[in-house]
């Protein structure tokens, strides 16, 4: 059926690419040295967080592209189109393909967070998680409100700080929060468990649903899952209706 003059597409699931100076913009000059940002490398572009470099800059950016060139990684910001890395030229791409409002997911930080989730300095990466969450609100946001739907993270492997940081983002206008879909195999509590209470009624009082990026977690989503054993991990305080049809046959 033609797209109806009353319906408008929104897509759940577009991805914006970080320019080189989201976090050298955004922290104090004493973290310059091992934040984010963007190094020159035998012709590549690469990121560089912590002393370690990042190699993908573009999370296989294909727009514009022919299909014959999907799957080619970009190594350079010219390899991509702007609107992969610009709000003023996305907003344009967008009215080509007749999208009216787009949330955009973070690519360097992981789809929720995952390089600062496994980052050795959790200070520094509190911090990082900020400063993007101020650069998707103030300048990708901010550049077409009517147009982007604000999505923020959270620093997840601390549940109070992930809901200060919940309050603080809904303040500033952001519409919802991305999570990793399966906390366990993170080391971290199931989502059965209280832990993260302090966190789900920071959502419930500001009103921001919890997006669960497929994959976001670096294992295939499933359930809350609980157990040290990836392979085969219980789910002995998962609901019933969960616990059965996912617990391995005994």
């Amino acid at each position: 059926m033609p797209l109806q003059d009353h319906m408008q597409i929104v897509s759940v699931d577009d991805h914006l690419i970080e320019h080189p100076r989201v976090w050298l913009d955004r922290l104090p000059s004493k973290y310059h040295d091992v934040c984010p940002q963007i190094v020159e490398a035998q012709g590549h572009q690469m990121w560089r967080y912590e002393g370690r470099t990042y190699p993908q800059i573009g999370l296989n950016a294909v727009a514009g592209k022919e299909p014959k060139d999907f799957g080619m990684e970009p190594v350079r910001y010219d390899d991509m189109i702007p609107g992969c890395y610009d709000p003023k030229a996305r907003v344009q791409d967008m009215d080509v393909d007749g999208v009216q409002a787009a949330c955009c997911y973070p690519s360097f930080p992981g789809f929720a967070g995952g390089t600062f989730g496994r980052a050795a300095d959790k200070e520094l990466a509190e911090l990082c998680i900020k400063a993007w969450n101020d650069f998707n609100l103030e300048e990708w946001h901010g550049y077409a409100p009517d147009r982007f739907i604000p999505l923020g993270l959270v620093p997840y492997w601390d549940a109070e700080k992930s809901a200060a940081e919940v309050r603080r983002i809904a303040a500033a206008g952001a519409k919802g929060i991305s999570f990793p879909e399966a906390t366990v195999p993170l080391g971290l509590p199931s989502f059965h468990s209280d832990h993260w209470e302090p966190l789900w009624d920071a959502c419930e009082e500001t009103g921001l649903p919890v997006s669960l990026h497929f994959g976001s977690s670096g294992f295939v989503p499933s359930f809350g899952l609980v157990g040290s054993d990836v392979q085969n991990m219980p789910v002995v305080d998962a609901p019933f209706a969960v616990r059965s049809p996912c617990s391995p046959p005994t």
